[in-house]
């Protein structure tokens, strides 16, 4: 059984993996930019999209002439998982993650 082990800073240990990684961006967002799961980068930063898949990110967000602080960007699941891939999750994992990713969608205020 999957438990999370929440915490007050959001950056909490999570089934013995790394620390959470957040969204970011705006709250009023009225498009949302979805990612699977950090990596390395984004765990140290602790900030979504800031390695390799950021800078293309930002370059497409710049040529749709998108301002990525008017978005909202979150990962599925907030800590990276082993190997990098979310089908190696423990079992359990991938659906907590889900429901928690529908808790924070939930949050962002509506137009």
């Amino acid at each position: 059984m999957f438990k999370a082990d929440g915490g007050d800073s959001g950056n909490a240990v999570v089934a013995g993996r790394g620390r959470r990684v957040g969204g970011s961006g705006s709250l009023d967002a009225s498009l949302v930019i979805l990612g699977e799961a950090p990596g390395r980068q984004e765990e140290q930063a602790l900030r979504p999209f800031v390695g390799a898949a950021g800078h293309r990110l930002d370059e497409f967000l710049r040529a749709a002439g998108l301002d990525r602080s008017a978005l909202r960007i979150e990962n599925v699941c907030e800590v990276r998982p082993p190997g990098n891939k979310l089908e190696r999750l423990p079992a359990g994992e991938l659906d907590w993650w889900k429901r928690d990713l529908w808790q924070r969608l939930q949050a962002l205020r509506q137009p």
